[in-house]
């Protein structure tokens, strides 16, 4: 049985309750598979906890110390674990440069996974990033055994880093054993205050990042006709003054559980998401996975997961009268949108589970031991 060491890179801290983790979800899918599999995350408090099969241990990341402490930890997992490969996750992440010198310390086999495909537009920290990607990036790549890619976009952004890289696309896919039976669609509806004919536009993801242009989408419904709804899920903390500015057409709900999303979905009739900047969007992933067809901006996890006049439509820029006249397009083709939803689930099923996009990982990490062997 090997024995996979799936590190998350980023030292943020996600909160499964409200997150479908995609480190746990390809973790619990490769144990499935014959896979023993340890995953580590950062969390609020050090613990370990099991889910399907496989290991989770949060490590504790507050302060500048913790941060320290992190890395001496993650040295005494590789000691403790003894694993047969290691994934570390993108490229501008000091703890993806520190794993895979730990993996070479120890000689053992690590693919990258990358999903990031641009630095940051803004000008000091974008010098910073290239830096950073030039001193430790080049390191990175001239040392792991595989380089597996969630968008084409990704793997372009890695060529253009490092030339002599043949990256595998593997793609993200979704747990949906984190779902729920969705409730009644009239009981959700009456939840809400919605009309049973109101056509639901939805919005999930973090309303207070400005890269999500959920103004756009508020903007937008100003001059809506009527019988449009937008429902606005996530994490508002900061958006007083556009909820304020908004009318009684939107509807905006805070955090919602994890589980308890499902029932929003299968309410929905047309995702929005104006995103800025998108490594994948499991946000459209779940929506899709409930039969609703998506408009979202040509980020990475767009051109990856919309094809126009199939699975929903890209859209360029952020123009409220732009997305307006969209959306009104969408619903006036009733055959066409009709065929996306009927489509859209079924598309995932068949190619966007965990149990499929699983295997491209498997493969990669076959080459990667493979090649590891011949060095």
């Amino acid at each position: 049985m090997k024995h996979l060491l799936i590190l998350r890179s980023s030292l943020s801290y996600t909160d499964q309750k409200t997150y479908n983790s995609q480190e746990i979800g390809l973790a619990k899918d490769l144990c499935k598979k014959g896979y023993k599999v340890s995953v580590v995350l950062a969390g609020r408090d050090e613990c370990v906890e099991t889910q399907d099969g496989c290991t989770v241990y949060y490590l504790r990341i507050r302060r500048l110390q913790q941060s320290i402490g992190y890395f001496v930890h993650l040295e005494d997992l590789f000691r403790k674990l003894k694993p047969d490969i290691v994934q570390v996750h993108d490229l501008g992440m000091f703890a993806t440069y520190k794993a895979v010198r730990l993996s070479k310390k120890y000689n053992i086999p690590c693919v990258l996974i990358q999903g990031m495909y641009d630095e940051t537009r803004k000008p000091f920290k974008r010098q910073l990033e290239q830096a950073f990607n030039l001193m430790f990036g080049r390191y990175v790549l001239a040392n792991v055994d595989g380089v597996g890619c969630k968008t084409e976009t990704a793997a372009n952004y890695i060529k253009g880093y490092y030339g002599r890289v043949e990256p595998m696309i593997t793609p993200v896919g979704l747990d949906v054993a984190k779902f729920k039976t969705p409730a009644s669609r009239v009981e959700t509806r009456r939840k809400y205050g919605l009309d049973r004919d109101d056509r639901l536009l939805l919005f999930v993801g973090n309303a207070n990042m400005p890269v999500k242009h959920v103004d756009t989408l508020v903007g937008m419904m100003k001059s809506m006709p009527a019988g449009y709804k937008l429902m606005i899920v996530g994490n508002n903390s900061a958006c007083g003054d556009l909820m304020e500015e908004s009318g009684n057409n939107v509807i905006w709900t805070g955090k919602i559980l994890q589980e308890n999303i499902p029932d929003i979905y299968a309410v929905a009739d047309l995702f929005v998401f104006p995103s800025e900047y998108e490594i994948y969007g499991m946000v459209m992933l779940e929506a899709m996975y409930f039969g609703v067809p998506v408009l979202t901006t040509r980020t990475a996890g767009g051109k990856a997961l919309v094809t126009d006049g199939v699975t929903g439509y890209l859209i360029d820029g952020f123009s409220p009268d732009d997305w307006r006249q969209k959306v009104c397009k969408i619903f006036s083709e009733g055959g066409l949108y009709a065929r996306m939803r009927e489509y859209v689930p079924q598309y995932v099923r068949e190619k966007l589970l965990w149990s499929k996009t699983g295997e491209s990982f498997i493969r990669l990490y076959d080459k990667a031991m493979e090649r590891h062997r011949d060095k």
